[in-house]
């Protein structure tokens, strides 16, 4: 995967590249020293919430371009995940994204295999059976339908836009 990261770096332009999966958790970047592992988790987790949000609006996601004064965040989705890069402003878009289709089906199987080598953390912070089983039968009903949080697809519980 480094050696994946790694090759996107060397495009003219890129600055650091990174694979979160879709929970928002970082399974991989190659970013400069000075690039807080801190800093690149809550960045992932706010990318990973945003396109579930902006996916909820529009449909599937193509491509995100985020274009800043002096830089440029351009992510692409995958099954599993999404791919962030950094970029400066004057990156080549085009010779970027056939980088990232290069790399793209590799991408996707780290993705895919880290997801099902990582159980997902909320299942672990779930309350226990007996403290769930309880509310049920006494009549309490849950806040939504999946139990907490928003919802992965369009329900008709959650407002539409």
């Amino acid at each position: 995967m480094q050696t994946l990261l790694e090759n996107l770096n060397a495009v003219p332009g890129v600055v650091g590249s990174m694979i979160c999966d879709v929970e928002g958790r970082v399974v991989g970047h190659a970013f400069p020293a000075e690039f807080d592992d801190a800093v690149l988790a809550g960045a992932a987790a706010v990318l990973a919430d945003g396109s579930v949000g902006l996916q909820t609006v529009t449909g599937p996601i193509g491509l995100v371009d985020l274009r800043y004064g002096a830089a440029r965040v351009v992510a692409k989705p995958l099954s599993h995940g999404l791919v962030l890069l950094l970029c400066e402003k004057s990156v080549n878009l085009q010779r970027l994204l056939i980088e990232v289709a290069v790399a793209g089906k590799r991408l996707e199987r780290i993705a895919t295999a880290v997801e099902v080598a990582a159980p997902a953390e909320p299942d672990a912070a779930a309350p226990a059976e007996p403290d769930a089983a309880a509310g049920d039968a006494a009549g309490a009903a849950p806040e939504s339908p999946s139990g907490s949080g928003k919802p992965k697809k369009k329900t008709s519980w959650w407002p539409s836009v």
